[in-house]
């Protein structure tokens, strides 16, 4: 294990927190800690998953041989193709929307602090009702 280099401590942050302008310049060369994880596939991702699957290539390449044989009667089960598409991507949408719902209920918390003050965020606001002063 290799000793830590002493550029680690120009990103270290103090106890009594950063200054205005340390945090104006952090965020000008992009040291910031935004961190975007996803919580589900996209849209998009969803409806090509739900489309492009072998059984509905295998139900295609069928009904294109049909229909080159002039039974289009006898292709009726290319609904198939479409119902089983519809029918995945209105459940997996549903279950995206209910995952991203939740993803907000485990969002993580975080306490800042800015010159030895907490200012008015959503994780000290609960904190600063306990105290008449504005310290976290």
């Amino acid at each position: 294990m290799t000793a830590p280099s002493a550029d680690l401590a120009t990103f270290r942050t103090p106890p009594s927190g950063l200054t205005a302008d340390q945090v104006e310049e952090r965020v000008a060369a992009g040291r910031t800690n935004a961190f975007e994880s996803p919580t589900s596939r996209t849209p998009r991702e969803i409806v090509r998953a739900n489309v492009f699957t072998v059984f509905n290539g295998l139900l295609l390449s069928l009904l294109v041989i049909i229909i080159a044989t002039g039974q289009w009667q006898n292709g009726l089960f290319g609904g198939v193709i479409v119902a089983n598409s519809a029918i995945g991507i209105v459940q997996e949408l549903r279950a995206k929307r209910t995952l991203d719902r939740l993803a907000i209920l485990n969002a993580p918390r975080a306490r800042v602090v800015r010159d030895t003050r907490c200012p008015r965020t959503a994780t000290c606001t609960s904190r600063r009702a306990s105290r008449s002063t504005s310290r976290c």
